[in-house]
């Protein structure tokens, strides 16, 4: 987004408490300090709020966090501070290990899980609320 990544940190911390960070990185050739931009939080345990996987839309306003359950949909940002953002966390009734998100459309989402011996493997389609 405008020149640069955007990194979410999977929380791996003991305790865990669904605290992430959100690092900006230059998307250019060279040698760079990723900057803090912002802190927040979601509910849950592990498999509710462990991100994933992350995909912004195409006007740039809106951000979907993947986890095992849910989606987290990230507004009211700007490119340089994400402290300020709207979480809303909508279910996927569905727990898998779901690793990558990515905008379809504007109001659609398509997402994938690993698969294991039993289960997943598959991609699936999302429509957004």
């Amino acid at each position: 987004m405008d020149g640069n990544f955007y990194l979410f940190t999977k929380n791996r911390s003991k305790g865990f408490d669904g605290t992430f960070l959100v690092f900006q990185v230059p998307n250019k050739e060279g040698d760079f300090q990723a900057k803090l931009i912002g802190k927040l939080k979601l509910s849950g345990g592990f498999s509710d709020a462990a991100i994933t996987s992350a995909a912004i839309n195409s006007t740039k306003d809106k951000i979907v966090l993947l986890n095992h359950k849910n989606i987290q949909i990230l507004t009211g940002f700007s490119p340089n501070d994400f402290s300020k953002a709207k979480i809303q966390t909508q279910s996927l009734n569905h727990n898998s290990q779901k690793e990558a998100v990515v905008f379809l459309d504007d109001k659609t989402l398509l997402i994938a899980d690993e698969k294991d011996k039993k289960t997943g493997g598959n991609i699936y389609r999302f429509p957004l609320q």
